[in-house]
Formats: structure tokens, C-alpha cells, sequence
């Protein structure tokens, strides 16, 4: 597929300009998705939805159900989805080809585990006698989800796989540098049949489509991979509504350079560290 071939691919999710990235040519821009009040509330309410099915976790049933398909659909669009990704976020395509198959993996594993996981529903606990306990294991609810540029749709995949093998729905909001393969995502599982709701990609910057996001009252859960300073923003706000929070932050991968390194080896790693 030709540059300009992928331009075509993203045309249908996004506004796309003339040039080509890495070549001083803007190569996309994504659309403003300003997380205002009425905007949010349809958002979340659309991933609310889903949940309100009586005794039916619809998320899960759903990945089980569309294990093969989404993980088929994926195989088969990965040199498509390897080439957006290296346009968008500048990675060598080899690496983002190894990325895909990555992805395939990772809804692959937590497919599994949403089978594994209705398996043990309602096991018992072995108690004295005269006492009966049983484990129910319940989705949190809305999960919104905030991933980084560097693996735009690899950390994507991390975060919303198990979401939805938990039997949660998901909003979103991918890196304002690199949400092309995200919104991919979404077409991906509007493709295979997932049910409305289960999944919502919003794209928009940090202050107003995150910060938000991660402070809506309906959201029950906050998850990020990012810069230490923006998951202590995401802690205040979700401080309000007491909403459980993962981080995974940076900062903390420090490289030590020895006078006897081999200088042409050791600049080749330190180019390929996006961390």
C-alpha cells in the first residue's frame, strides 16, 4: 500500500492534507472532539448502554463470541494498519508490522481469559459449616481509557482487550499525535459486529477530551500511559467521584553510557528507544 493509498484509508475517520510525514508534508489531522458537557454525557451514556442488559455481560460475550473474527480481521488488514502506523507516529515499518502481530496476540489472550473468567463465575469458597459463599465477579462499568503515541494502537489494544474481556465498555481517547490506527480500531470492531457502545474512540487533545473524561461522573474507572506531570492531573480529577485509577507513567527508564561503549552499536539502541 502507497503512502498515498493509506491517505485514503484514514480519509473515511479523518480530514487529510497533502504531503507525507517524515517528509515535512502534514500528514493528517484528527478531528477536534471538544469534550464539552452534552458531548461527553452522549459519549459515556452511549458506552453505558451496553451495560444496562439484564444478566448479560455484553462486552464479554462479545469478545468471546468475535475472538477469531477481530483477531482474523486484524491479520488480515496488518500491512494496511503497519503503514498507518508508521506514517502517523514515525516508526520503522518492521517495527510496526511487529506491533500488529502483537495486537492479534493480545485480543487472542484476553478473549481466553473472558472464557476462563465465566468458567469461574459464581465458584464457591470453602467456609465452615453452615455458611454457603459464592464469588460473582461484575464489570466496573465505563472504563476511559488514555494511551500514549509510541505504540498508538499496541497500548490501545493493552488497555481495551481487557476491558471488554472483563465485561466492561470502553471510551478511548488515543494520543492527539497519533490516533489514526485507533479509529481504525473502532471500524475493525464495527466490521466484526460488536454491539454499539462497547467500544468509543473520541480523539481530541489532553485538557479537553482527557481531563474530562477522567473526571465524568459516569465513568468508573480511569486508566493512562503517559508523562508523570498528566497522571497527577488525571489523579485530581478523578479525585471527585473516588473512581480507581491506573497509571503507568514515564520517567523511569534512565540509560547509563560507559566510556568503552562501542559507539556505532550503542547509538544505533539508543535510536530505537521511544520510551
Amino acid at each position: 500500500m502507497t503512502a498515498e493509498q493509506a491517505c485514503d484509508v484514514v480519509a473515511k475517520n479523518q480530514k487529510v492534507f497533502a504531503g507525507r510525514a517524515g517528509r515535512g508534508g502534514l500528514f493528517s489531522s484528527r478531528p477536534e472532539a471538544v469534550f464539552k458537557k452534552v458531548f461527553g454525557d452522549l459519549t459515556v451514556r452511549d458506552a453505558a448502554k451496553p451495560l444496562l442488559v439484564p444478566c448479560y455481560d455484553m462486552a464479554t460475550a462479545a469478545l468471546e463470541s468475535r475472538r477469531g473474527v477481530v483477531v482474523g480481521t486484524i491479520i488480515e488488514r496488518k500491512s494496511d494498519l503497519a503503514r498507518l502506523e508508521s506514517l502517523d507516529c514515525g516508526k520503522p515499518l518492521d517495527e510496526t508490522a511487529w506491533d500488529m502481530d502483537d495486537v492479534a496476540g493480545c485480543f487472542e489472550y484476553f478473549a481466553g481469559h473472558a472464557e476462563s473468567l465465566d468458567k469461574r463465575q459464581n465458584s464457591e469458597v470453602s467456609l465452615p459449616e453452615n455458611f454457603k459463599c459464592h464469588i460473582k465477579k461484575e464489570p466496573i462499568g465505563v472504563v476511559g481509557l488514555i494511551t500514549p503515541w509510541n505504540y498508538p494502537l499496541l497500548m490501545a489494544t493493552w488497555k481495551v482487550a481487557p476491558a471488554l474481556a472483563a465485561g466492561c465498555t470502553a471510551v478511548l481517547k488515543p494520543s492527539e499525535l497519533a490516533s489514526v490506527t485507533c479509529l481504525e480500531l473502532a471500524d475493525v470492531c464495527k466490521e466484526v459486529g460488536l454491539p454499539s457502545g462497547v467500544l468509543n474512540v473520541v480523539t481530541g487533545l489532553g485538557p479537553e477530551a482527557g481531563a474530562p473524561l477522567s473526571s465524568h461522573p459516569d465513568v468508573n474507572k480511569a486508566a493512562f500511559t503517559g508523562s508523570y506531570e498528566t497522571g497527577k492531573k488525571i489523579m485530581i480529577a478523578a479525585a471527585p467521584t473516588v473512581k480507581p485509577v491506573t497509571l503507568e507513567l514515564g520517567g523511569k527508564s534512565p540509560i547509563v553510557v560507559f566510556d568503552d561503549v562501542d559507539i556505532d552499536k550503542g547509538t544505533f539502541d539508543l535510536l530505537r528507544l521511544i520510551c
